[in-house]
């Protein structure tokens, strides 16, 4: 920005405004960056160790739909987005933000299966491309804009770095 204000001129109470904004989301970042590596991270350490324990993937599987959806329901930008579509859809944001989390949760249990399983990763995601294609079809294009903004509100601040 300051290389583009030699071209463009902007004013400097602009300029200024701008460098504070950046500044702020710089330290922002830093703090919540290194409180994410002094809690969830060793949240996670410890649920690695804990699920370690378990010797029947389905306990791992109920383990992985229930962390993805209690973590899911916690991510307000779900929220924001449920009240947005609510009248498209018709249905409840609680309802959509519960279907949305019921997905990630799902889908962090086909993770920790495949884990578990070792299972390649490239079979994983070729079974879940062709089945996210088909669901395309079948799917009203209004439907493709809600899971398109439903992933992006779903990897949030909360949801990524417990996930």
């Amino acid at each position: 920005m300051l290389i583009l204000n030699f071209f463009v001129g902007v004013g400097s109470s602009l300029l200024i405004n701008f460098l504070l904004g950046s500044l702020g989301v710089i330290l922002g970042l830093s703090i919540f960056l290194s409180g994410i590596d002094l809690s969830i991270s060793k949240i996670g350490t410890m649920m690695g160790d804990f699920l370690a324990r378990f010797n029947k993937i389905f306990k791992v599987v109920l383990f992985g739909i229930f962390i993805g959806f209690v973590i899911s329901m916690a991510e307000l930008d779900l929220l924001i987005l449920a009240s947005q579509v609510t009248y498209t859809v018709g249905l409840s944001p609680w309802i959509i933000v519960a279907i949305i989390s019921l997905g990630v949760g799902i889908m962090i249990s086909i993770g920790l299966y495949r884990i578990f399983k070792e299972i390649k990763i490239s079979k994983i995601m070729w079974i879940l491309y062709i089945t996210i294609f088909a669901l395309m079809f079948i799917a009203s294009e209004t439907g493709h804009a809600i899971a398109f903004d439903a992933s992006g509100a779903t990897t949030g601040a909360m949801t990524t770095p417990f996930i």
